[in-house]
């Protein structure tokens, strides 16, 4: 079951005091059926619930906590990209890269070779985002 209620949105001071640290702890001890549902179910959240995602997620160093990170980087409302652009800025290249979907990391590794760096993954993963990003952008514009 999903409870979007791991995700304190209280006070931006208990955010950045403790709320932060037991987000990712509550996130650490998601089971397969809890990670189905927040990927199915993290649109859904007002977009502050959804900027704390961004914030959280790759700190428990997980392959799908990458892989939802892009998504949020891909399909967010401005501030949650904003958000995940600067949580990936934070982590190591290979795992920036290794977020983005199979068949994307080979388009934008035939593309762009051997130059890449963490901007150039993003900017690429933002020009070849699904079309539905960009109209949800616009919308919320």
């Amino acid at each position: 079951m999903f409870d979007p209620l791991f995700i304190d949105v209280t006070t931006v001071d208990h955010w950045y005091d403790l709320g932060y640290e037991q987000s990712q702890d509550a996130l650490r001890r998601f089971d397969d059926e809890q990670w189905t549902a927040l990927r199915a179910n993290w649109r859904l959240q007002a977009a502050e619930w959804q900027d704390r995602l961004a914030y959280i997620l790759g700190a428990n160093g997980t392959p799908r906590e990458y892989s939802l990170l892009m998504e949020l980087y891909r399909l967010g409302a401005q501030e949650v990209c904003l958000t995940a652009a600067e949580t990936f800025r934070s982590l190591a290249l290979d795992l920036v890269v290794s977020a983005l979907p199979p068949t994307d990391m080979a388009c934008m590794m035939a593309e762009l070779g051997q130059q890449l760096d963490i901007n150039a993954v993003l900017r690429w993963a933002t020009e070849h985002a699904p079309r539905e990003s960009i109209i949800l952008r616009q919308a919320k514009s």
